[in-house]
């Protein structure tokens, strides 16, 4: 049984952590995209 919960709490900290990344790289490209249409519009 403690095998089935370890393995369980393992994949669950696997999907939270994908989860963070994938976050973050939203996150980059939103503003990475902002900065980008910015200097579009002053040149």
């Amino acid at each position: 049984m403690n095998a089935i919960l370890g393995d369980f709490r393992a994949l669950d900290t696997l999907f939270e952590g994908l989860v963070l990344i994938i976050t973050g790289l939203g996150i980059y490209t939103l503003l990475n995209y902002q900065d980008r249409r910015g200097q579009d519009e002053r040149e």
